[in-house]
């Protein structure tokens, strides 16, 4: 792993960013953070995403046409027949959600639209080559790249900074979260922009290779149970013991009361609880909020 000050500060890789009528939460990431030097971005089909880079702007004249195809040739090259595309187009291009996309679009330069791709090997190097890295929802409020940062972290990674959407539950979202306090590894942002605004990111660059290394030692500990190996056992466990250790547990804590005429029920001894707290931003973030709130509240 790089040494902590030669780190950059934020790896954040989105991948393919979804449909916005789903969710922006990885647009608003991409538009916060792909020109900004602290980090580091990687999205790969935004081009694809042409058609809905005029819809803040009218249909009368063919207005919106002519900007849906000048933005198409921008990033795909002349080469590319966008005016068939556009004709074949299925679905309305500025449906639910694309309007907020438009403009950022237009605004952005050519070479970060068509970002660029990571595989397996680059992404691990990655890892170890940034301080902290952003995990946003993807089409549901879970993603993979979760388990990927966890067990990353414990082999001295960037720690990861979770921005899935409010959830009523940790529970609904990370794994083995009701075994484990994943904050004691992760920071964890309920608001999703505030995961990728300036308050958090001067909140990270303020955090000390003291406090990263405790996060690391945690996450070692734990890292058996973010992996598969298929010769695990009790002696050497992997993620497989873990969730059936989990489920035991649970189990032992409902016998007799689990199952009652022939239904489940709601557990009353909440042996489901979550020991994750719902959020547990950076410090300095909670704070800088509160500041913020009292100096825009009305006198």
């Amino acid at each position: 792993p790089t040494p902590w000050s030669e780190r950059k500060l934020l790896l954040v890789v989105l991948g393919r960013i979804i449909n916005p009528a789903l969710s922006t939460v990885r647009w608003h990431a991409w538009l916060a953070l792909h020109s900004n030097p602290l980090a580091t971005v990687y999205q790969y089909n935004l081009k694809g995403l042409w058609m809905g880079a005029a819809c803040d702007l009218p249909t009368a004249n063919g207005t919106r046409r002519e900007a849906q195809l000048s933005e198409c040739r921008r990033v795909w090259g002349a080469e590319y027949d966008c005016e068939s595309q556009l004709n074949s187009a299925k679905k309305n291009p500025c449906r639910r959600g694309w309007s907020s996309l438009s403009r950022g679009f237009r605004a952005a330069s050519a070479e970060a639209i068509r970002g660029k791709y990571i595989g397996e090997a680059d992404f691990k190097e990655e890892a170890m080559r940034h301080k902290f890295c952003l995990v946003t929802r993807g089409d549901y409020p879970s993603t993979r790249k979760v388990t990927e940062h966890l067990l990353l972290v414990g082999s001295m990674g960037c720690i990861p900074i979770l921005a899935l959407g409010n959830l009523p539950s940790p529970l609904a979202t990370l794994p083995l979260s009701a075994a484990f306090n994943l904050c004691r590894i992760t920071y964890i942002v309920d608001n999703d922009r505030a995961a990728f605004g300036e308050a958090t990111l001067n909140a990270l660059t303020a955090v000390t290779e003291q406090e990263a290394r405790i996060r690391w030692a945690e996450a070692a500990t734990l890292q058996s149970a973010f992996v598969y190996r298929g010769n695990s056992s009790l002696k050497e466990p992997s993620a497989a013991e873990a969730v059936l250790a989990m489920l035991c547990h649970h189990a032992r804590t409902l016998r007799g009361g689990l199952c009652r005429q022939g239904r489940f029920v709601q557990d009353p001894a909440g042996a489901y609880r979550s020991v994750t707290p719902d959020t547990c931003p950076p410090p300095q973030v909670t704070e800088t909020e509160r500041r913020e709130a009292t100096h825009h509240s009305p006198h």
